[in-house]
């Protein structure tokens, strides 16, 4: 055997090695996008908590919505916004969509209700999530809270991806 010869044993063992590579990167990338979704719907959830999700700091409530807090649960109300009852912050989900895609957000099946229980207010959480993520006619300020976290997880999709894969491939 000449130098730099590869004969068929050394073409079976990396025959091996590449396939075994092959399913190892497949499934890392088949499993990422729902990984990545669930980082996201923590993510937001945090943010509505923190009431600064990606960093941006949401603007405080108005003395209207304080005091009709009070007066609707008769006490002094939570004063975080997108933090009534908490069902909205509850409802952030994540669900695949095709092959690969995750949808994350709030779902339009999700409804909400009035805590008091008396169902006379009720709207699609979908549609709650949008008034709050876009605002509505100066009467209600934008308070985005799935945008924020999405610009700032990009990124770092990308550099966990690429990551991932050169961790796999022994790099």
């Amino acid at each position: 055997m000449g130098a730099g010869f590869i004969g068929p044993a050394q073409w079976s063992a990396m025959s091996r090695k590449l396939g075994s590579l092959a399913v190892r990167v497949g499934d890392f990338i088949e499993k990422f996008p729902e990984k990545r979704a669930v980082r996201c719907v923590s993510e937001i959830k945090i943010g509505i908590t923190s009431q600064s999700p990606g960093g941006q700091q949401f603007r405080e409530l108005a003395e209207s919505t304080i005091a009709a807090r009070r007066r609707k649960y008769g006490v002094a109300g939570d004063e975080k916004a997108l933090i009534d009852t908490g069902a909205m912050r509850e409802a952030v989900t994540h669900k695949e969509v095709e092959k690969g895609v995750q949808f994350v957000g709030l779902l339009r099946t999700q409804m909400h209700r009035s805590k008091d229980g008396g169902g006379s207010e009720s709207i699609e959480m979908a549609n709650l999530g949008a008034i709050h993520e876009f605002g509505v006619d100066g009467k209600i300020p934008a308070r985005p809270f799935v945008q924020p976290i999405l610009d700032v997880e990009r990124p770092k999709t990308k550099k966990d991806l690429a990551d991932g894969i050169e961790k796999i491939m022994g790099r």
